[in-house]
C-alpha cells in the first residue's frame, strides 16, 4: 500500500467504499490502478483508481453479483476482467470497460458457460483471456477479442490438449 502512496498517487487504504481492495493491474506509467474490493454486500466490485481523481467502481453486468478487474491498458483508459452476468444466471463473462462505454460483456465461445479476461493490448483494442467453449464440451480455450471480430478461440497448442489460456497480449 505505502509504496503506491509515496509516489503521490494516493493510498489503497483510501478506498473506503471498497474494503479489502486488491490492485491487480497498473497502467504503463504507474498512475492508474485496477482491481477489486468488497461492496456493501460483501461481493467483489471492480474498480479503477487514478490517484488524485479518485476511485471509480466499474459496475456489474445486468445486475450480476460481482465483478473483478484483472488487466488495464498502457494509458489506463481500458480495463478488462470478469463479472457475473445477471442476464445469464450470474455466470461469469469477460468484460471490457471504458469511461465512454461503461462495462460491456465480451460474450462466450460457441454458447459456452463462462469467460474471463486477463490481458489487454497497450491501446485496449485487443483483450485476451479464457472461455469455456461450448463446441468443446465447455473445455477452456484461450481467446482473443476485438470490437470488429468479437471473441475468437485461439484453440490449443497440440492435438490432444484439452485446454489453453491467454493471460497477456
Amino acid at each position: 500500500h505505502d509504496s503506491w502512496a509515496q509516489s503521490g498517487a494516493g493510498s489503497l487504504n483510501a478506498i473506503n467504499a471498497l474494503p479489502n481492495s486488491i490492485a491487480t493491474a497498473v497502467s504503463g506509467d504507474g498512475s492508474v490502478l485496477a482491481g477489486y474490493g468488497n461492496d456493501v454486500f460483501g461481493n467483489s466490485a471492480a474498480f479503477r483508481s487514478n490517484g488524485p481523481n479518485g476511485v471509480s467502481v466499474l459496475g456489474k453486468l445486468n445486475g450480476g453479483a460481482s465483478s473483478n478487474a484483472y488487466a488495464i491498458s498502457y494509458e489506463g483508459a481500458v480495463v478488462a476482467g470478469a463479472a457475473q452476468d445477471g442476464a445469464a444466471a450470474n455466470a461469469y463473462r469477460a468484460f471490457r470497460w471504458t469511461q465512454a462505454g461503461g462495462i460491456i460483456s465480451l460474450g462466450v465461445l460457441n454458447g459456452g458457460n463462462s469467460s474471463f479476461a486477463y490481458g489487454t493490448s497497450g491501446n485496449g483494442n485487443v483483450i485476451v483471456g479464457v472461455a469455456a467453449d461450448g463446441a468443446a464440451f465447455n473445455a477452456y480455450r484461450a481467446f482473443r477479442w476485438t470490437a470488429s471480430n468479437g471473441m475468437v478461440s485461439l484453440g490449443v497448442l497440440n492435438p490432444g490438449d484439452t485446454s489453453s489460456w491467454a493471460r497477456a497480449v
